[in-house]
């Protein structure tokens, strides 16, 4: 029987963390699928095993450990938004548990000791501090406090980078003093040494996100440099690509031998003349690494054997439109980086594999354009999220990266669509005063 309330204890709260988690971490409406039934169920389950053991006092420790799996799971959050959301609901449960306790202890003298070897006890004691909790999570104050914080998080890397720099050495201090001066009984020991491991892996996560972010940054600067050379040997590869061409239509003149000719012509007409063509529809576009740049991923994206459609306008050949894009070429060519890569993986899954690059202006402003096909579902409201991606674990950096640079950046904005077909994406370069 009182595995049974366990087990049914461990459903409730289950549902009740996916639907805190959803609400006030993820801020979007909580929706029942078959995924969280499924989980609940596994969750409830192991929840029984760790009651039955007997190490209870890690017992919170190893639920919550559980809890962060499954939420992970269910809700795709990055690592530390994640554990951001296990201590707030860690939090919340003991803020429940003390009120629950206050009120029925202290309040109406009601014995609680042996809850935990008594079915009905345990279940009623339980739901009434779920309850609870389900109260806490709808408190305006509260509410507002977890999504100030979660909102303070991702909008103030340096000011969060301060605080785990001091959080680490307060926290190392006082690790360290606890286990070697021993001040504390065996058990309370423990339970700080396990509060103190885990405080250490959240920085190391928080680091190792920031590292990622970090070494993206550095491998765009560095193909920036790369792709500056990469552009003077394109220009000077489509001279000499001209003057060959020039050079067998003469010979072709002074040669009356039908298989010279037939030669001549398929040297002519060979797999060069599309690298041409790109070059020509990327000539508005004035050098200096960007052109450099387009021409580099749009040569990955034929390797990928994707279809790729490009039109530059021809407004574009005025070189004062260019002057604002000079000026902030870094930021640019990173953002147009991380769009053309996204792109050429999204674009390769497809069945249709097609990429159109359209570069224009708009009302003086010009806008980078540029549409593929896609076949995962892409939630527009996580887009920006740092850790979000539907490519796998390591990336979904990059348009973290788009989303810190346009911060920054008061001359570059984006715009973003989706249709039945398309994801489109805009870079809009400001000329306006």
């Amino acid at each position: 029987m009182l595995e049974i309330s366990w087990f049914i204890c461990g459903i409730i709260v289950f549902f009740l963390y996916c639907y805190i988690f959803s609400t006030l971490i993820c801020q979007k409406k909580f929706k029942i699928n078959f995924q969280i039934v499924i989980l609940s169920v596994i969750m409830a389950i192991l929840q029984c095993l760790v009651m039955v053991s007997k190490i209870s006092y890690l017992k919170p420790y190893i639920i919550h450990i559980l809890f962060f799996i499954m939420l992970k799971i269910i809700y795709k959050e990055k690592t530390l938004k994640t554990l951001l959301g296990i201590l707030v609901l860690f939090l919340l449960i003991t803020i429940s548990e003390i009120i629950f306790g206050v009120v029925l202890v202290l309040i109406f003298k009601v014995d609680f000791t042996k809850a935990n070897d008594d079915a009905i006890i345990y279940l009623l004691s339980n739901s009434g501090i779920f309850l609870i909790c389900y109260l806490l999570a709808h408190i305006s104050k509260i509410k507002t406090i977890v999504i100030n914080i979660i909102k303070w998080y991702d909008e103030n890397e340096v000011k969060s980078l301060f605080i785990f720099v001091i959080l680490t050495f307060i926290i190392s201090t006082f690790f360290l003093y606890n286990n070697f001066i021993s001040i504390l009984p065996t058990q309370l020991l423990w339970l700080t040494n396990i509060f103190c491991i885990a405080v250490f892996v959240f920085i190391i996560g928080f680091f190792k996100e920031k590292t990622n972010k970090n070494k993206l940054i550095y491998e765009y600067d560095q193909l920036l440099d790369y792709v500056k050379t990469y552009e003077k040997l394109l220009d000077e590869k489509n001279k000499n690509q001209h003057e060959y061409k020039n050079q067998l239509a003469v010979i072709k003149l002074m040669c009356n031998n039908k298989k010279t000719m037939e030669y001549i012509d398929s040297l002519l007409n060979n797999e060069s003349e599309e690298n041409i063509d790109t070059l020509n529809k990327l000539i508005n576009i004035p050098k200096g690494g960007l052109k450099g740049l387009i021409y580099y991923k749009i040569d990955s994206m034929k390797k990928n054997k994707i279809n790729v459609c490009i039109d530059v306008s021809k407004e574009l050949n005025n070189t004062k439109l260019w002057k604002n894009c000079d000026n902030n070429l870094e930021d640019v060519t990173k953002i147009l980086g991380v769009y053309l890569d996204n792109a050429i993986e999204a674009a390769s899954i497809t069945l249709d594999k097609i990429i159109m690059l359209d570069i224009y202006l708009d009302d003086k402003d010009i806008v980078f354009e540029i549409s593929n096909t896609f076949e995962n579902e892409i939630q527009v409201d996580r887009i920006d999220q740092e850790g979000y991606t539907t490519k796998g674990e390591g990336k979904g950096y990059g348009l973290a990266l788009v989303k810190d640079i346009l911060k920054k950046n008061n001359n570059l904005s984006q715009e973003r669509e989706i249709n039945s077909s398309y994801y489109i994406q805009r870079l809009i370069v400001k000329n306006k005063v």
